[in-house]
């Protein structure tokens, strides 16, 4: 398999007004963009593989995102179908807890598939007494 190529991508604002200003091949090329535009504009270079998440394309893998109480009850599986929105190398995250619940993005096949992924890291922060006790 050979070394992923990387891109770096200028993007600017949030949510609905969230968009690409620019893609570079160097970081340094990046930079020199944001120099020479509207200085109160706030911008930021994102890193990002390029020709994406094959690996997982070709598994059937998707991002999915599990909610999970310390007992291991899901109460909200999400699944991205904008699948390249804001894709990188590995779109997995967390887990993060908050309030008692777990929240993590795992790629799986499905829903199923997702609950046991995180059904496995749950229990995992149990296990090492790092699930942060509800406030």
């Amino acid at each position: 398999m050979t070394e992923a190529k990387i891109i770096y991508v200028v993007t600017e604002g949030k949510w609905s007004d969230y968009h690409i200003e620019g893609v570079f091949s160097s970081k340094e090329l990046a930079e020199a963009f944001i120099d020479v535009q509207e200085a109160e504009r706030h911008r930021q270079i994102e890193v990002w593989p390029l020709d994406g998440p094959t690996d997982a394309l070709r598994e059937y893998l998707w991002p999915i995102s599990v909610c999970m109480t310390r007992d291991g009850t899901p109460t909200r599986i999400w699944k991205y179908t904008d699948f390249g929105y804001g894709y990188r190398a590995s779109y997995e995250r967390g887990p993060i807890i908050l309030k008692g619940t777990m929240e993590i993005i795992v790629l799986a096949r499905d829903e199923t598939h997702a609950v046991k992924i995180a059904n496995e890291k749950r229990t995992q922060l149990i296990a090492l007494n790092q699930w942060e006790s509800p406030k």
